[in-house]
């Protein structure tokens, strides 16, 4: 009987546990456009990726097709150690902010970032 008690007990405990998984984000930045990411109130980024260059297709309305995939090195640590752990960041997806290493590309930042309550995200 007491086995069966725990087990009930337990359970509901796990259910409530794996609903609090945190939620994920997906934004799309054209060059030399401002972009502001958050997450709700008492949720705080986590960066999980982040590209600038050519990727491919976009969203972004571009006259010229990329030459070829291209990103630019460091564009993941700059946008986490710009945004991680805030409440909301802005971004501004242009060769200033990440350099031009494909200089003949139209290019975007493409950031995936969750959300997630408290400081140990």
């Amino acid at each position: 009987m007491l086995k069966w008690g725990i087990t009930l007990l337990l359970f509901p405990l796990g259910i409530a546990i794996a609903n609090q998984q945190p939620s994920t984000f997906r934004e799309i930045i054209c060059k030399d456009l401002n972009k502001r990411i958050s997450c709700g109130p008492g949720e705080q980024i986590n960066i999980l990726n982040a590209n600038y260059g050519s990727m491919g297709r976009s969203q972004c309305s571009f006259s010229n097709a990329p030459s070829a995939a291209c990103q630019t090195a460091g564009t993941y640590e700059l946008v986490k150690s710009k945004c991680d752990g805030q409440q909301s960041c802005d971004l501004l997806a242009a060769d200033q902010e990440f350099g031009d290493h494909c200089p003949a590309d139209d290019k975007y930042l493409d950031v995936n970032y969750g959300c997630a309550a408290g400081k140990n995200i």
